[in-house]
């Protein structure tokens, strides 16, 4: 059987929307905030369905950090409990997983195939967890790291030490008629040059809501300015992928 390489990336937009792509095809799914979310120490995304909160995805153990490699959760377990709690909604989970210290035990009973079961570990610290935040895909044995900048619609990557356009997501509400190509070289945010992901990442962060930002592009001999206005983050974008 072929692994499957998957990854997952959240961000904020003013919706909640679930970009899912299997090669060349990609499926939207809209959630309205609360019905969707993500348990960032297995990379689990977690929606509600058909009144069942159901395991949509979990990062596979090879790339989540060393403590986490043997969670035993998978696609399409049921949550049934969160620490002793029974639960009806993803957002139930979400605020005891919330309410909980670095360290305490987060704990759901699980049915998988009618049996019954409990998935456990303790609640990281999200800054020393090394899996979170940023997208991770195999790919003919190699690494390439992915992140996101939802106010111009695209998904880029630090490759090579440079960093480009993967990909344009036309379906991000807002980010329609932007001179944008896949391939595109992100050279300068916000007059401020970009040596890598992580360089763009950090820019866009210090960004407050509202204001302007800024991409300079090169394609080809050509250098293209597009401009966005930063939005505020009201829901959550996940992006799951497969090869």
């Amino acid at each position: 059987m072929k692994t499957k390489s998957k990854a997952i990336l959240f961000l904020f937009l003013s919706q909640l929307l679930c970009f899912v792509t299997f090669a060349q095809e990609m499926k939207i799914i809209k959630a309205k905030p609360g019905e969707v979310f993500m348990i960032p120490e297995v990379g689990a995304i977690i929606q509600l369905k058909d009144k069942k909160i159901v395991v949509e995805n979990v990062m596979p153990a090879d790339m989540r950090d060393k403590s986490y490699k043997d969670v035993d959760l998978q696609e399409a377990d049921v949550i049934k409990m969160v620490n002793g709690k029974k639960v009806s909604s993803t957002k139930e989970c979400e605020d005891i997983y919330n309410n909980l210290k670095t360290g305490d035990e987060f704990k759901m009973g699980i049915n998988r195939k009618e049996k019954m079961f409990i998935v456990g570990f303790k609640k990281a610290n999200p800054e020393e967890l090394k899996s979170s935040g940023k997208m991770i895909i195999k790919k003919d044995g190699k690494k390439g790291e992915f992140n996101i900048l939802p106010e111009f619609g695209i998904l880029y990557s630090g490759l090579n030490g440079k960093v480009t356009v993967k990909e344009v997501l036309k379906e991000i509400p807002g980010t329609e008629g932007k001179d944008i190509k896949a391939g595109d070289l992100i050279l300068k945010f916000n007059d401020k040059v970009i040596g890598n992901i992580t360089d763009l990442a950090n820019e866009y962060d210090n960004v407050k809501t509202g204001k302007k930002i800024e991409l300079i592009l090169q394609r080809n001999d050509k250098e293209i300015v597009v401009t966005a206005e930063k939005k505020e983050g009201e829901g959550k974008v996940i992006i799951k992928k497969r090869n």
